[in-house]
């Protein structure tokens, strides 16, 4: 996965050069297995000014492909800039099949006070052509202190650079 800066103040570009996203821990081609992190719903953090928040659906392959029919799972990192990001926390796990996994991460976190929630769109139809159920949406509620931690090693990174 890659991402593009605009290289002024307006958004609509024009844009820099792509660069690669990377994930504290994270080697995508490292053997044995490959795993295949193949977008992000991402979003300015909703109570931590400053850093994003990204939502992950992270398909663990097989053994010696990115592609297969191996599940995965939906993960959850913050990043301070957009490129370096802490380590990827798996929240749910999901089949997969084709390199692509059942489920899918829907915008961000939402922050209803007591609570972050976030959605993912289960069983996505056109990918999940194995699901034993219908596509449908799904809202799950964070722990408080998986953020925490994550905001905390996001801001180290940063300050690392």
């Amino acid at each position: 996965m890659q991402v593009a800066r605009s290289a002024g103040a307006d958004v609509r570009g024009p844009y820099g050069a792509y660069r690669l996203l990377r994930f504290a821990g994270f080697e995508p081609l490292a053997p044995p297995r490959l795993h295949n992190v193949y977008f992000g719903a991402v979003r300015p953090h909703p109570t931590q000014r400053g850093l994003l928040v990204g939502l992950f659906p992270v398909n663990t392959g097989e053994d010696g492909t990115p592609n297969g029919n191996r599940g995965g799972n939906i993960s959850l990192a913050l990043s301070a800039d957009g490129v370096r990001w802490t380590r990827l926390v798996p929240l749910l796990w999901t089949d997969g099949e084709e390199g692509r996994t059942h489920d899918h991460p829907v915008s961000g976190l939402v922050d209803f006070g007591n609570a972050l929630h976030f959605y993912v769109h289960h069983s996505v139809p056109a990918i999940a052509h194995t699901a034993q159920e219908d596509g449908h949406l799904r809202e799950y509620v964070l722990r408080p202190a998986v953020v925490a931690e994550l905001a905390r090693e996001a801001r180290a990174v940063r300050a690392a650079a």
